[in-house]
């Protein structure tokens, strides 16, 4: 099994999205474990590169990565306080669990720069 995790861990976020979509890898079981091992910063940054999420999910994966520091260790406690600053920080300026994250971190910088939902 750690092969399989490993192996997928070692992949770059093109190929782990196309293996993740491969239907024939899907009906195997240990690829399908080793998949759902994978640490939380890897499933973040393959969303994140092929669609932005929503304040819900970053909230979401702020959450999985904080439960996952026993198994995965400390080194992704940056990751996830930095999905919760972001969520909290925008739902504090108004904006809706169903705004998505990145095109606003893209269009103003950081999180400190984005304006007020009302000031739109």
């Amino acid at each position: 099994m750690s092969i399989m995790r490993d192996l997928l861990r070692s992949l770059s976020a093109d190929n782990l999205k196309r293996v993740s979509e491969d239907k024939e890898m899907l009906k195997d079981a240990e690829f399908r474990e080793a998949l759902r091992e994978l640490s939380g910063k890897q499933i973040y940054n393959l969303k994140s590169k092929y669609m932005s999420v929503t304040i819900l999910e970053a909230l979401q994966n702020a959450e999985m990565n904080f439960e996952n520091v026993k198994r995965v260790g400390t080194g992704i406690l940056p990751l996830a306080q930095e999905q919760l600053h972001n969520a909290v920080s925008l739902l504090e300026k108004g904006y809706s669990v169903e705004d998505e994250v990145e095109p606003l971190l893209e269009k103003y910088g950081s999180v400190e720069d984005v304006p007020d939902k009302e000031l739109l």
